[in-house]
């Protein structure tokens, strides 16, 4: 994360990137790193091992996944950014390795800790962070719904209870809004592979038609 974040200042105008090294206490430290590290250390390196991911075994791959979603978590959280390099690399890794046909994979289990990240993100006050976070809980539950192995048992309606979860949660109407929408499109594009995900998607229209009501 850390060598993501110095190649991008690498790429930035020499004013802006020195702007930056002057705020920060490791001044000598910082303006060393993002000279040399981006050199030594390019996007196509660091991007090997999150490819190279699906030759884990299931235990490593769990850790990894866990440890992706601490970092994310406190790149929205302690940095309050809106948008970060581990949350599309969570996407990413899940995929990669749920979909591939690959022996020995747990998807329930991987499932508990993704939703576990994407309730605590998508709960924050904090607009821009809910909603960058629902939408990529939407992608992926959009892919989980288009894939035989995840419609042939009950697991459909896990995949919608984060919706649920954050709905209950979060204080922020504007971030229930757009899980509405979410669900809208969810439903309205997946209507055939949806078997028994309805009791959940059920209930999250009557939440948020009871919070309609409220209001």
């Amino acid at each position: 994360n850390k060598l993501h974040f110095y190649y991008l200042l690498d790429s930035m105008p020499k004013i802006e990137k020195y702007e930056y090294i002057k705020k920060n206490k490791n001044f000598s430290i910082e303006r060393d790193n993002i000279e040399i590290l981006p050199k030594i250390f390019t996007p196509n390196n660091y991007e090997k091992i999150f490819n190279k991911s699906y030759y884990f075994d299931f235990q490593t791959l769990i850790e990894f996944i866990q440890s992706m979603c601490e970092i994310a978590r406190k790149e929205f959280v302690d940095n309050g950014l809106t948008k970060t390099f581990f949350l599309q690399k969570i996407v990413e890794t899940s995929e990669n390795n749920i979909f591939s046909n690959k022996k020995g994979i747990n998807i329930n289990q991987i499932w508990k800790i993704l939703s576990h990240f994407f309730v605590k993100i998508g709960s924050l006050n904090k607009t821009e962070n809910s909603i960058t976070c629902i939408d990529s809980l939407r992608q992926l539950v959009s892919k989980f719904l288009t894939n035989k192995q995840c419609n042939e048992n009950k697991f459909q309606n896990e995949l919608f209870k984060p919706f649920l979860q954050i709905i209950n949660i979060s204080k922020n109407n504007e971030t229930k809004e757009y899980i509405y929408s979410c669900i809208n499109t969810l439903v309205t594009s997946n209507i055939k592979n949806i078997k028994y995900g309805w009791v959940t998607v059920i209930n999250i229209y009557k939440e948020l038609y009871y919070i309609t009501e409220l209001n």
